[in-house]
Formats: C-alpha cells, sequence, structure tokens
C-alpha cells in the first residue's frame, strides 16, 4: 500500500490494486513540528540528505502546502513526517492537487511500504525521478519531475547572528497579528448583537403590518356602519372614525420610523461586514508571516520553551535554562566593570530589558549587582566573606563571581526580591544585546526595594525595604537589601 493524502481532515489510504478508498480520521491542517526527526541543519541528518534541494526538513503542512502552491503536476518536495519520528512524507502534485505520500524508515532502510528496500533517502527520490510511483498506486502514474528547491528560499531563514532581530520580528508580528484578531473578533459580536436587534424590530416591524391590517378592518367596519346609522348616531361614528385614521396615521409614523431603522442598522451591519472582509486579509498574511517565522526560528533550533519565553517577553533569553556550557556569562569581561559607578550603571541599562545586568566594584567595598527590571535600574550588594560571595546569609557559597553570575543565569532573583522575577539574562557588554524594551528611564531604586544608596563615595547606607528569603535545612530567615 502506499499512502496518500489530500490537505484536509482525511487519509485515504489505496490498494495497488483495487481502487476502492477507506477514510479515516487524520492528521489535522497546520501543525507546527516540535520534535521528531532533526532539522535540517542538524548535524544527525546525513549530508547527502541536507545537501539535496528537494528536502525541507521540519517543516509544517501548511509550509509545505505553500511552497507547493501553483506548481505544476510533477512537482516534489520531502519534509520531515509530522507524527512519526525517522519518517519522511513527500508531497507531490498530481492533477492539481497536493498528494503527500508516507516515507517509512526502518532498519536504516526506506520505502513507500513496510518492506523497506532503498539504502537512503536520496537514492530512493532519485530512483523516482524517472520511474513512475504506478507499481504502488494506479493513482499515481507520474514521476518525480520537479523538485521544489529549498536553496531558492534561503532568505527565509536567517544566520544566527539574525536570531535576536528575528525573534523580535516574531513577537511583533504575533502582536499585530493578536490585535487584528481581536479587532476583527469585535467587529463581528457587534455585527451579531446588531443582527439580534435587527430581528427585534423585524418583529415589530411584523406587529406593526398585522395592526395597520386591523386598524383598515376597523374602517370597513365603520363605513358600513356609517351607511346603516340613523342621523343622530352620525356623530359619533364620525368621532369614531376619526380617531381611527388618527391611530392609523401615527402607526404608520411608527413603522416608517422603524424602517427607516432598520435600513439603518442593514447599512450599519454591511459596514461591519465590509470592516471584517478588509481584515481577513491582512490577518491571513500575518498568519502567514507568523509562521514563516516561526518556521525560521525552529530551523535555529529554538525549543517550545524559548517560543512561549519570546511570546512572554518580547525577545529572546540569551539564556538556556537545559546548559550553561555555551553562555555569555561565562566570559566576565561581559558583564564585570571594576570602575563603573552606580551613575555609570544606570546610563548604560536605562531602557533596556529585563534581566540586563553588570557587576561593578564598589568604594566601600565588595561588589554590587546593577540589572534592569520592568523599566527601572535595581541595586544589589554583592557581599564577599570567607565563604564565598552571595547576597545574604547563609547563602555566602558561590566561590567567585562568575559561579554567583552563572548560577542566577538560570534561577531567579525572586528568591532574594519578589518584585525581580528575573535571571541576569543579558550580560550589559556582550555582543548581539537585545534592543531596549523598558519602559522606564532607569531610575535609583530597585523595584519594590531600591533605595537611595550613595555611591562613589563609600557609604552603602540603605533606606530600601528588604524582603525575606526561607534560608536553607538548618538556617535562620536571611534579609537582602536591595540599595548599593
Amino acid at each position: 500500500l502506499i499512502e496518500t493524502t489530500d490537505y484536509s481532515t482525511t487519509t485515504a489510504t489505496l490498494g495497488r490494486s483495487a481502487p476502492e478508498q477507506t477514510a479515516t480520521v487524520g492528521a489535522g491542517v497546520g501543525m507546527m513540528v516540535t520534535g521528531g526527526a532533526p532539522l535540517v541543519t542538524d548535524p544527525d541528518t546525513p549530508q547527502e540528505l541536507r545537501d539535496a534541494e528537494w528536502y525541507w526538513g521540519k517543516i509544517s503542512r501548511d509550509v509545505a502546502k505553500e511552497k507547493m502552491m501553483d506548481a505544476q503536476d510533477g512537482s516534489f518536495l520531502v519534509r520531515d513526517a509530522i507524527n512519526d519520528a525517522g519518517e519522511y512524507t513527500l508531497v507531490l502534485k498530481k492533477d492539481g492537487t497536493d498528494r503527500p505520500i508516507k516515507i517509512y524508515h526502518k532498519n536504516g532502510k526506506y520505502g513507500f511500504t513496510q518492506e523497506c528496500t532503498f539504502e537512503s533517502l536520496v537514492s530512493m527520490i532519485n530512483e523516482f525521478r524517472t520511474t513512475t510511483l504506478k507499481e504502488y498506486n494506479t493513482i499515481l502514474d507520474i514521476s518525480l519531475l520537479y523538485p521544489i528547491s529549498r536553496f531558492e528560499d534561503e532568505t527565509l531563514y536567517p544566520t544566527a547572528g539574525d536570531i535576536h532581530q528575528l525573534a523580535q520580528t516574531f513577537y511583533e508580528t504575533m502582536q499585530k497579528l493578536n490585535d487584528l484578531q481581536n479587532m476583527r473578533e469585535s467587529t463581528l459580536e457587534t455585527f451579531n448583537q446588531a443582527q439580534s436587534h435587527l430581528e427585534l424590530r423585524r418583529q415589530a416591524q411584523e406587529a406593526f403590518i398585522e395592526a395597520d391590517k386591523l386598524f383598515n378592518d376597523q374602517l370597513l367596519t365603520q363605513a358600513r356602519y356609517e351607511k346603516e346609522a340613523q342621523p343622530h348616531e352620525m356623530r359619533s361614528l364620525a368621532q369614531n372614525r376619526t380617531l381611527i385614521e388618527n391611530r392609523l396615521e401615527e402607526l404608520r409614523k411608527c413603522k416608517k420610523n422603524l424602517d427607516e431603522d432598520m435600513e439603518r442598522e442593514r447599512e450599519r451591519m454591511r459596514e461591519l461586514q465590509r470592516e471584517a472582509m478588509k481584515l481577513k486579509p491582512e490577518i491571513l498574511n500575518l498568519s502567514k508571516q507568523k509562521d514563516q517565522y516561526l518556521e525560521a526560528l525552529k530551523r535555529q533550533s529554538i525549543t517550545d520553551a524559548q517560543i512561549k519565553q519570546i511570546l512572554k517577553d518580547g525577545y529572546l533569553s540569551a539564556t538556556n535554562p537545559d546548559s550553561t556550557h555555551d553562555l555569555p556569562h561565562l566570559d566576565e569581561t561581559t558583564w564585570l566593570r571594576e570602575r563603573y559607578t552606580r551613575q555609570d550603571a544606570e546610563k548604560k541599562l536605562a531602557n533596556k530589558p529585563t534581566g540586563t545586568f553588570l557587576i561593578r566594584a564598589r568604594n566601600a567595598g565588595h561588589y554590587a549587582l546593577s540589572i534592569a527590571c520592568d523599566g527601572r535600574v535595581n541595586h544589589c550588594i554583592i557581599h564577599q566573606t570567607e565563604r564565598g560571595y552571595g547576597f545574604a546569609e547563609p547563602y555566602f557559597i558561590y566561590d567567585s563571581l562568575k559561579s554567583l553570575v552563572v548560577h542566577y543565569a538560570t534561577n531567579s532573583l525572586e528568591e532574594h526580591n519578589d518584585l525581580l522575577q528575573t535571571t541576569l539574562k543579558y550580560p550589559a557588554f556582550a555582543p548581539n544585546l537585545p534592543s531596549g524594551s523598558g519602559s522606564g528611564s532607569g531610575g535609583s531604586g530597585g523595584s519594590g526595594g531600591g533605595g537611595s544608596g550613595q555611591t562613589g563615595t563609600g557609604s552603602s547606607t540603605s533606606s530600601s525595604t528588604s524582603t525575606r528569603q526561607q534560608a536553607p535545612s538548618g538556617g535562620g530567615p536571611a534579609w537582602t537589601s536591595f540599595a548599593a
């Protein structure tokens, strides 16, 4: 058997000789690959496969569909399978339709059936460049004629040096997309409310029509009575007719006003529909861009956790919570300044992203951490004792400033101050520092705990508020003063 499917919600399994189809529920549209087979840039991917122009690696169904758009019959590409690690999907254009075909990988061999016979994926694809797939499926009486080249689309995937800009652009695109989606949802909600109001007015309109008919029936009855009336009854009948006519006139005025209101409501609804329709292509375009940026981030080995961090913070953190061996923090020159004053630090860190930091020597002794958080610059004394460096008792446990920095690169400072919910993310002097996102001007107090401690005068006096941290087992409470 060879499995083919279109980009819908069903998977059709077609027999080699039997034309009948069995429909089963398949994978949904638009799933983004987050794991499984290696990326194109992954060294575990065979070099000959990475060099193949038709191999696109870990791309989503939607991206594959986009690449195949308007391609002629016989066009093809290969991507990593979404559900099966180590397997692949051939996407072939046949009869104007994209037909994803499963490629099995077992015991180091490849094939369109579980009886894998090809030594490599490249040799398998090369075989069917000149041979049709008809032996596997009578529908696929076509060979792999026109590869969709990945190399013609390299501009989509930036170099590692652009990764922070790419992350920021991805975030900004997501923000715009969310804004437009919310705007469209609000517009459609207003449209639905207007539709409900129009329905109520339509019911009132029907009531007016029935009332008009009722008054006309009364006038006919009135005319019949007047023909048969005695002279002394004519006056009262005339008064009654005038009353009915006046009420009918009022009724028709009300109905006219209602008709005008309904027409205005219909025009408003048409305008709302136009607004929603106008937003739709913008949303589709941004959604396409978002998928492209996400795909590019995936190609740079950005993990799901990092994607969530980008969407939360608006930029890519320089730290990887699963690893510290490649941190820029290991280079002291990216964060240590022996002759930096408090004012120098505040100037350097003003309007920098949360987590941007430096460490400076203090005239009063010891060192001070200066860190940007939520648009403000915070300062904290780093004590040096015989046991080691630390922010407070009993945490003087780091044998060097570097050890302290590496620890807090992946552990939040929140344990010392509730309002410093950040790690030491960005060394202030490291290359490729993300552009600033702070909202303040780098004030002189730590968020929730900063004071106005003297700088450059030898004094470490502080009027800051401290927050308590639970001590390790056997220890008492520790207090950290966030002013330096």
